[in-house]
């Protein structure tokens, strides 16, 4: 027996159908490209918007420096402004004090420059702000701190002498009372003046 071979054959395109197919792969790769470009774009888009957001990060947190930097120049210069005046303030009554009384006992009104820087370096560290000025609020907040700190070490000793004070009425828990002893003009606030007055009643200025 012989073979037999079977060959199809296409029918052919019209011109027309040619056309239209060309024109059909002509659109899809026009579609292609619009697509491709679009998704560059839109990538191109949310890069510049990443790089928006890390500049104003960067801005936000230079501002907020700058800001806080300018903050702790104030503070220190009206720090200094208030010491400033209130030694020029002591200055004037000592002088107007010294006019008043005269001499006074040099061995009973003074006290050692030891003991009162000392007691101005405890002014100091009460005053918070740095504003030279001492407020209830700043020395309740100083006095609970020291009470708590004093709990926690007595918790940690062996000395039942030690816990047992612990345990004790602080000065914290009188705090009010004590600071409007200390507020001699009761403005609400204690000056370094005034506690030395209270402290060493006979200072000289």
């Amino acid at each position: 027996g012989g073979s037999v071979t079977l060959t199809l054959t296409m029918p052919a395109l019209s011109d027309a159908e040619r056309i239209a197919r060309r024109e059909v792969q002509i659109i899809a790769r026009e579609d292609a490209r619009r697509a491709k470009i679009d998704a560059i774009k839109v990538e191109k888009a949310r890069k510049a918007r990443e790089r928006d957001t890390e500049a104003q990060a960067l801005q936000t947190k230079k501002q907020i420096e700058e800001g806080e930097r300018a903050r702790r120049q104030e503070v220190a210069e009206k720090r200094e402004r208030s010491i400033a005046a209130r030694e020029a303030a002591r200055q004037k009554d000592a002088a107007h004090a010294g006019e008043r009384t005269g001499r006074q006992d040099k061995h009973a009104s003074k006290y050692s420059k030891k003991s009162v820087l000392l007691l101005k370096e405890v002014f100091d560290e009460y005053d918070g702000d740095g504003y030279g000025t001492i407020s209830l609020n700043e020395m309740r907040q100083s006095l609970i701190q020291k009470k708590e700190d004093k709990a926690r070490a007595a918790l940690q000793s062996k000395d039942l002498a030690v816990r047992q004070a612990a345990a004790g009425i602080d000065i914290a828990d009188v705090v009010e009372p004590l600071f409007r002893t200390l507020d001699r003009d009761g403005d609400g606030e204690i000056s370094f003046p005034e506690l030395l007055a209270v402290l060493f009643p006979l200072a000289t200025h």
